[in-house]
């Protein structure tokens, strides 16, 4: 794809199936990991040695443009990080150092339209919105702040717009925001979840985002959605087959 082609395509509202493999980076298992995997979505079998992270981390937000893969802030014995790493997804290798959070956080969630990254929030507990320009490489810049300060959350996004539900606060929390990728500013109220709860897991399509999981005080199995283009409360879903918190969402 060329960036034309690609610019057209996110203008447009869908996504280019550009996207063959997927990648996982930092953890604890049960000490802070560097270590970068990498499947083939297409087929099935175990993961792949990719490369390492430039640190230990665990607690990273992902996301990814067509070509490159990210990694932002985290949590390390030595506290939170605001290191952004990068790598390019049809190569093997380790991360390369991409720049700077405006802070540094950990427990945040991020999205991408393929033209910018965006993390949102935070532990230590903030309402900080950062974005960068995935092509380049630099520092992050200020985009504006959420609704309500929060960590934990769930992070899903149309080729438009970025959509954060979930979190603590300290508590659990039951508000979805959302932003739109071609400006800047503060976050707009969404709506809210059917369940006030953190830690939750999320995917999306380019219309439709989930939630499922998360920590309500016990854990929980409720899948709520949403439909991004528009504004309106979740509706249910449906349920997990166990109740949990901190669940892992990908999608195709």
């Amino acid at each position: 794809w060329t960036m034309k082609e690609v610019t057209d395509a996110v203008k447009g509202g869908y996504w280019p199936n550009a996207g063959a493999r997927g990648c996982f980076g930092g953890g604890a298992a049960p000490s802070v990991s560097d270590v970068i995997d990498y499947i083939t979505i297409a087929t099935t079998g175990n993961a792949t040695d990719f490369g390492n992270l430039t640190r230990s981390e665990e607690a990273i937000a992902g996301i990814a443009s067509f070509t490159r893969g990210f990694w932002c802030g985290g949590d390390n014995p030595s506290g939170y990080s605001n290191v952004i790493d990068y790598v390019t997804i049809v190569t093997t290798g380790n991360a390369s150092d991409f720049g700077d959070l405006t802070g540094s956080r950990g427990q945040h969630c991020a999205v991408s339209n393929s033209v910018r990254g965006i993390g949102a929030g935070g532990s230590p507990t903030t309402d900080t919105i950062d974005y960068f320009q995935m092509a380049s490489t630099g520092n992050a810049t200020d985009f504006g702040d959420m609704t309500v300060a929060r960590s934990n959350k769930a992070c899903m996004n149309s080729p438009t717009r970025g959509v954060a539900g979930a979190g603590r606060a300290p508590g659990a929390n039951v508000t979805i925001d959302y932003i739109t990728f071609a400006s800047t500013g503060n976050a707009t109220d969404f709506g809210d979840l059917t369940v006030a709860r953190g830690n939750a897991g999320s995917f999306s399509s380019s219309t439709r985002g989930v939630f499922g999981g998360g920590d309500t005080g016990s854990f929980s199995n409720v899948i709520d959605y949403v439909t991004i283009a528009t504004t309106a409360d979740a509706t249910d879903f449906g349920d997990l087959t166990t109740a949990t918190s901190d669940p892992g969402g990908t999608s195709t």
